[in-house]
């Protein structure tokens, strides 16, 4: 059986920035799936109970983005990780992953 993709919920980011201990567990569980998805989605740009954390440069890192960071980091290649950086609740991460990445690929 293949497995397509695998859509990875987020689940916050550090004052720092990084994905905390719980998605790392998510993040570990789908970098181990067998046979290896073909894609990796990290979904949610953040939420809107509190301002995201901020990059070197002031801008807002997004929890997808950061753990995209940390899947590449992990040795998943660039071009399999496709985050999801619009919704900030889980309907949204459901409805933009669908628009913004399923349907096109």
């Amino acid at each position: 059986m293949a497995i397509d993709a695998v859509l990875i919920p987020g689940g916050g980011l550090s004052a720092l920035g990084e994905v905390t201990p719980w998605v790392q567990a998510r993040l570990e569980r789908a970098i181990a799936l067998q046979p290896a998805p073909r894609w990796f989605m990290p979904l949610s740009a953040g939420t809107t109970h509190k301002p995201p954390p901020l990059d070197a440069h002031g801008f807002p890192i997004l929890e997808s983005v950061a753990a995209a960071h940390y899947l590449h980091q992990r040795g998943i290649e660039g071009d399999r990780i496709v985050p999801e950086t619009v919704s900030l609740d889980t309907i949204g991460n459901a409805y933009f992953a669908r628009v913004q990445h399923v349907e096109p690929l």
